[in-house]
């Protein structure tokens, strides 16, 4: 409620702490895998039969898909920042090229490192019938030797998810409000303080919190597998959406015979990989779900890698029927600001230093 000056400098406090306390359990993975807690070696023994990688096939190759996305959404929120940026021609490139190495360390770094320390098949993890489980780094220092490594590990994953719930209301919060501005959703979430905090909508976006009620009646194992198939199902929902467009804009700014290095960011790649990504993210959202179809037929676990499917096509449609909306053709989307773009990415890219420099430049002053 206090504005995006103190989200973002509570967030950037948030997000060095992660990525140190990250390095941090990496270090010590390292040290449980070769035994400095007392414990065996262990090098890559979790890595073979019968805890190896893809020991459920395909069943449990497609359903590690599903996981994968509910974590690595929230990557493209950078735009929604974009908005409330001083200088988003400029913030928003640098943004875009950092994801990558935030996917390298985070995304493939955890993994690996879990997969040193923590047997797949270890009964305390997170399972459908857990009430309560324990992280694969909790786990692995364990069993390599250092009982109180919980203490630890759950001191690092609360701030952690204090992070992760301040980020998710501000994403939503600003999603909504920004639909509420263009006529998509109820113009009641467009009511901001006098400072421009739309209020409406961050009290909105925290009242989802509720939904952790439904471990009254499920397992803790339950309720996880039915918010991360929602949440993976809208991940590639968006990400086929937002690929869309991208291809959408490369073909207009084609039939325009406009050079997209007159833009002020420029994907990198062939547009063939985009359109794979496409193809990909449309086939992951369609067989996402297919284990449901075995016998006997599981209704629940299929509304949830399915519900989000109906609900994007009733709104999308529906929207459109009732706006009367068409789409743009290609040969009249407009491009006539690109050229202040190029001013204003030229001048942003005058000022940029190296790390190198940057670093002489501080002792040197």
């Amino acid at each position: 409620m206090l504005g995006v000056r103190v989200y973002g400098e509570i967030e950037y406090y948030f997000g060095m702490f992660k990525f140190g306390s990250l390095v941090l359990l990496f270090i010590l993975s390292i040290v449980a895998n070769v035994g400095g807690f007392g414990g065996d070696y262990i090098g890559f023994r979790y890595w073979k039969k019968p805890t190896g990688p893809i020991i459920h096939g395909i069943d449990g190759f497609g359903q590690v898909f599903v996981l994968a996305a509910a974590y690595y959404v929230g990557t493209e929120i950078i735009s929604l920042a974009g908005g409330e940026s001083r200088n988003p021609k400029r913030d928003i490139p640098r943004a875009i090229n950092s994801i990558v190495y935030r996917i390298l360390v985070v995304y493939v770094g955890m993994p690996f490192f879990q997969g040193l320390i923590c047997p797949s098949d270890s009964p305390d993890l997170l399972n459908a019938s857990s009430k309560t489980a324990s992280s694969p780094f909790t786990i692995g220092f364990v069993a390599a030797g250092w009982k109180s490594a919980g203490h630890l590990v759950n001191a690092l994953i609360l701030v952690a998810f204090v992070s992760a719930a301040n980020g998710v209301v501000y994403v939503q919060s600003r999603t909504i409000y920004s639909l509420a501005l263009t006529k998509r959703a109820p113009k009641v979430f467009a009511k901001t303080t006098s400072r421009g905090v739309p209020y409406v909508a961050i009290l909105t976006s925290n009242l989802w919190g509720f939904l952790c009620l439904m471990n009254r009646k499920l397992s803790a194992g339950q309720v996880f597998s039915y918010m991360t198939s929602v949440g993976g199902t809208a991940a590639y929902i968006s990400w086929a959406s937002i690929t869309l467009t991208h291809l959408w804009l490369r073909a207009a700014a084609q039939k325009q015979e406009v050079s997209i290095n007159t833009f002020p960011y420029k994907a990198w790649g062939s547009i063939w990989i985009y359109r794979a990504n496409f193809v990909f993210y449309v086939f992951l959202l369609l067989v996402q779900g297919y284990t449901v179809f075995k016998d006997p037929f599981d209704w629940k676990n299929f509304i949830a890698c399915y519900i989000t499917i109906p609900t994007f096509v009733i709104l999308f449609v529906g929207y459109k029927l009732y706006f009367k909306t068409r789409w743009i053709p290609l040969n009249k989307v407009d491009f006539s600001d690109r050229r202040e773009w190029v001013a204003a990415v030229s001048e942003a890219k005058s000022d940029c230093r190296s790390w190198k420099r940057r670093i002489w430049d501080l002792f040197k002053d």
